[in-house]
């Protein structure tokens, strides 16, 4: 019984066949990762709509709103006081217009600040104002807002009256960690402000933990050629 092998036609079919079947592969990957990054950019509108709607209520920032607790105690749980590291019940921002989130003040507002949004119904999901167990300043969807892409939104950073989007570190840390890649990082960018990460309202920053081989910028803008995660955003301007 002689054999026979597969003709240049059939060959010519199947590598046909695979040459799609990669390519319906990579164009769902691609689906996949714009439908996550338009989750992020949506929750950073809603994160900046619910602020404002906030502000608008109660003239005050929340978190920062000096009578918290005459609010929201009872719900929160916690005491007539500042919302310090060293007293971690207290649920009082400070009322001076800015949304601290900053270890150096040992002020927990921005923190406190998801809470209120939780309890003034202007956002949907369930956050408790609270660092938790671990002490963890950014502990997505417990105590921060998630991002869309596994990270977590902090209010408060660096700045006054900015947003950072990034991936937790470690304990005390905001969602500052490497997140997103460079070319993620300027789809975002472009989508909602310039796309250069240095200009505009939309900052491309280098993601902690610092020290490693992987960059998120080139001269100030992002490295495109980097396919690994490396960037955090920080949105300016935001309250």
């Amino acid at each position: 019984m002689s054999e026979k092998g597969f003709s240049l036609v059939e060959l010519s079919v199947v590598v046909v066949i695979i040459a799609l079947l990669v390519a319906g592969v990579s164009s769902g990957e691609k689906l996949l990762e714009n439908a996550r990054l338009k989750s992020v950019i949506n929750n950073i509108d809603k994160t900046r709509a619910a602020i404002a709607s906030f502000e608008n209520i109660y003239s005050q920032l929340p978190g920062d709103i000096p009578n918290a607790y005459d609010y929201w105690g009872s719900s929160l749980s916690c005491t007539n006081a500042l919302a310090l590291d060293s007293d971690t019940d207290g649920c009082n921002g400070d009322g001076d217009g800015v949304i601290e989130n900053n270890a150096a003040e040992n002020l927990l507002e921005g923190i406190r600040a998801w809470a209120a949004l939780t309890l003034e119904g202007l956002i949907k999901d369930t956050l408790t104002g609270d660092i938790g167990v671990g002490t963890y300043n950014c502990n997505p969807g417990v105590n921060t807002l998630k991002d869309g892409l596994g990270g977590g939104i902090t209010i408060g950073g660096n700045n006054t009256n900015q947003l950072m989007i990034g991936s937790r570190v470690s304990a005390n840390d905001n969602c500052w960690g490497e997140h997103f890649t460079p070319r993620q990082a300027k789809i975002i960018d472009a989508k909602i402000d310039d796309s250069s990460a240095s200009s505009g309202y939309v900052l491309g920053q280098e993601g902690n933990p610092s020290g490693d081989s992987v960059y998120c910028l080139s001269s100030g803008e992002y490295k495109v050629s980097e396919n690994q995660k490396a960037c955090y955003l920080a949105i300016d301007n935001v309250y």
